[in-house]
C-alpha cells in the first residue's frame, strides 16, 4: 500500500477514535463535534459523522436528524455509512422517523449517467435503503417499502455496497490443458466458457 493512502487511512481511523471518544457521554460537546462532521462540506468527514452518529446514537444521534440532506441518501459516498447506521440499532427507534426519511429520499435522485434507467435505479436504490427490517412498524412506508420490492425485486445480497464483487478458486489444474485451448475455434471456447 502506497505511503501516501496508508497515512491518510491513519488520519482517518484516528479522527474517526477520536470523535467515537468525545461522543462516549452524551454532552453538547459531544453533539458539536459530531454537528461540525456532519456539517462538513468534506464527504469523508460527513461519512464519520455518520458513523459516529449510529454508533452513540443515544449520545449525538438527534444531531443526525437535524442535519440529514437527501444527497446522504442517494449518493454513493455515504451509502455504506448510512446502511450500517441504520443496522447498528437504530433501527427500532426508526419507527418515528420513517416517514421523514421516506420523504427526504423521494425528493433526492441519484446522479445516474443513464438517463432511460434513472427511475428504475432510484427505485432500487430506495428499495435497498428502506429493506423492510429497517423501516418495519411505519404502515406507510412498509407499504411502499413492499410496492418497490415488487416492482423491482428482492434487496440485493450486499446492499450496504453500490457495487460489490467476489473471487474464488476453482482448483489447481484447469479442466483443458493449455495446448488444447490454443487450437479450439471461437465457437469451441465460447462453448467452453458456457
Amino acid at each position: 500500500m502506497p505511503i501516501k493512502i496508508a497515512s491518510e487511512l491513519c488520519f482517518v481511523d484516528a479522527l474517526r477514535d477520536a470523535a467515537l471518544g468525545i461522543a462516549n457521554e452524551p454532552s453538547e460537546e459531544a453533539r458539536n463535534s459530531t454537528r461540525s462532521l456532519l456539517q462538513s462540506p468534506y464527504p469523508m468527514l460527513v461519512r464519520i459523522g455518520i458513523y459516529v452518529s449510529g454508533e452513540r446514537y443515544g449520545n449525538v444521534g438527534t444531531v443526525f436528524w437535524e442535519c440529514l440532506k437527501p444527497e446522504w441518501l442517494v449518493d454513493i459516498p455515504y451509502w455504506h455509512e448510512l446502511f450500517w447506521f441504520h443496522q447498528e440499532g437504530v433501527s427500532p427507534i426508526l419507527g418515528r422517523r420513517a416517514r421523514a426519511v421516506s420523504h427526504v429520499s423521494r425528493e433526492g435522485a441519484g446522479d445516474w449517467k443513464d438517463e432511460a434507467r434513472r427511475e428504475e435505479w432510484d427505485e432500487s436504490h430506495r428499495r435497498d435503503c428502506f429493506m423492510q427490517r429497517l423501516v418495519s412498524g411505519d404502515a406507510e412506508v412498509d407499504s411502499k417499502f413492499q410496492s418497490l420490492a415488487e416492482r423491482r425485486g428482492p434487496v440485493r445480497e450486499h446492499p450496504d455496497f453500490h457495487a460489490y464483487s467476489t473471487s474464488g478458486w476453482v482448483g489447481e489444474r484447469s479442466p483443458v490443458a493449455s495446448d488444447e485451448l490454443v487450437r479450439m475455434s471461437d465457437e469451441e471456447l465460447l462453448t467452453l466458457m458456457a
